[in-house]
């Protein structure tokens, strides 16, 4: 659970924009299409096929052939976009200053 709160938390700290790709089970829909009988198996499946952008990131750059050979099929969960900016109250307050000077 530590994880999702993380990169929420990393990404509400961001001024400007973040986008945060996080993944649950579903046992109606991916459950019962992948032939997951229990959510046990759903879970495991998660953590063999999920991994965070940072630690993906980082095999890509200094990984083994072998290493970078399985990230193939890896789906990356966290902060997947950052976009620092200032926040869209202060753009909207310094455009109206900008247009009452006119």
């Amino acid at each position: 659970p530590s994880m999702p709160i993380n990169s929420i938390r990393e990404g509400l700290r961001n001024p400007g924009f973040s986008f945060i790709e996080m993944l649950s089970p579903c046992p109606t829909a991916f459950g019962r299409r992948n032939k997951f009988r229990k959510i046990d198996e759903m879970w495991e499946w998660y953590a063999e096929h999920t991994m965070l952008i940072e630690d993906y990131e980082m095999i890509q750059k200094y990984g083994s052939e072998e290493e970078k050979a399985r990230l193939q099929d890896i789906i990356t969960m966290g902060v997947l976009h950052r976009e620092e900016k200032p926040p869209l109250h202060q753009r909207i307050k310094r455009l109206i200053a900008e247009v009452m000077v006119e």
